[in-house]
């Protein structure tokens, strides 16, 4: 398998197309495992079926194959999961729709072609649970600092929370439950990964 292979320029590409997902899907940490669960399913049976599909699949026509399965899987999920909990779902409808987004804009399931069959399966996986990771420790860190509290999906109201304070959260730190808290997290996130990055192409340059 490819060096560094989470860290590829299909996951930078999709990072940056699933802004709003992660902005919106992190207000709390039960929106973000629905979202984190669609994430998977897109991802893992969009490559199964591309990656079977690929000695019958022309390549004039599967970015719009792509396409289709990345939205007709979403949709499967937001069927199954209004089964589940209908109020959930409709809250997080939005979530899962935006999912294919990553997916689509990363052309991950366009370069397995040009890899072994294990990296054709395996390559989705690692972007999709990389991306999972990303949106779950900013939910980690939005909800208790905006809400005061920890949730979960559950119960006919669609969120249990299982971490509750009575005083609520500290007023300075609200701004993290908005949309601007969000990106402020991502920006430093961002320039986190940009740091270690330099600093491993200068000790790659000294050798």
């Amino acid at each position: 398998m490819e060096k560094n292979v989470i860290w590829t320029k299909n996951l930078i590409t999709s990072t940056f197309a699933c802004t709003a997902l992660m902005v919106m899907s992190t207000s709390r940490t039960a929106f973000a495992l629905v979202t984190i669960g669609a994430l998977v399913w897109v991802y893992m049976l969009s490559a199964l079926v591309c990656f079977f599909a690929r000695p019958i699949l022309p390549e004039k026509v599967q970015k719009y194959v792509h396409i289709f399965l990345a939205a007709f899987f979403s949709c499967l999920y937001q069927f199954f999961l209004f089964l589940l909990n209908p109020i959930l779902a409709m809250e997080t409808s939005l979530f899962v729709f935006l999912t294919p987004v990553g997916l689509i804009s990363s052309a991950v399931l366009r370069d397995a072609r040009k890899y072994t069959d294990q990296n054709a399966f395996f390559l989705p996986l690692w972007e999709c649970l990389a991306l999972s990771m990303m949106i779950l420790g900013i939910a980690l860190i939005r909800e208790p600092l905006g809400y005061g509290s920890l949730s979960v999906p559950g119960s006919v109201y669609g969120i249990v929370e299982i971490i509750s304070s009575e005083d609520g959260p500290y007023f300075p730190v609200q701004f993290a439950a908005q949309a601007s808290g969000a990106l402020l997290i991502l920006g430093f996130a961002y320039a986190i990964y940009r740091s270690v990055q330099n600093q491993k192409s200068q000790e790659e340059d000294a050798q």
